[in-house]
């Protein structure tokens, strides 16, 4: 019998370390968020679980989540298609950046013409034409500060970013 508990208790001693890895690295490295919308359409879908790192350098074509000031959407999740410097140009369906036409264009409503300013970024939904993103006045250029984080990985299906 006692055997049978040393045996027990062994089994659930790793299980217990895995699980208190796992929340460790969750914390101090990744954090989970959770897709809630279709504007990240094709790239993400609805109720897609991810995970994010902290903010590290941040270059165009990166997934960020940031702080919305917006109550019913206090996360947002978009591509970064403009940093510090850059010239922002959204005409006839097509974005520009610093007068070359972008490779992840998507057809793209709105008329932008912008210069970002250093320490934000110009942000945009893979979905564009059902995005809440930099070209609305409630959303804009999102600040250095508002980043929680850079999309790392889909949990299922599993892929890295």
């Amino acid at each position: 019998m006692k055997t049978a508990i040393m045996g027990w208790w062994e089994e659930r001693k790793r299980t217990i370390w895995l699980i208190l890895g796992l929340i460790l690295v969750t914390q101090l490295f990744c954090k989970p968020v959770l897709v809630n919308g279709v504007s990240m359409y094709p790239t993400f879908h609805d109720r897609d679980y991810l995970f994010m790192t902290r903010v590290s350098s941040i270059d165009r074509g990166d997934i960020v989540v940031f702080r919305s000031p917006l109550p019913d959407h206090p996360l947002l999740i978009k591509r970064v298609i403009g940093k510090g410097g850059d010239h922002i140009l959204i005409r006839d369906g097509s974005v520009y950046v610093n007068g070359k036409k972008q490779p992840w264009d998507v057809p793209t409503w709105g008329e932008v013409d912008v210069k970002v300013k250093q320490g934000t970024y110009f942000v945009l939904g893979d979905n564009r034409l059902n995005s809440l993103d930099s070209r609305s006045p409630d959303v804009g250029l999102v600040t250095k500060e508002e980043l929680v984080g850079e999309v790392w990985m889909r949990l299922y299906p599993l892929t890295f970013y």
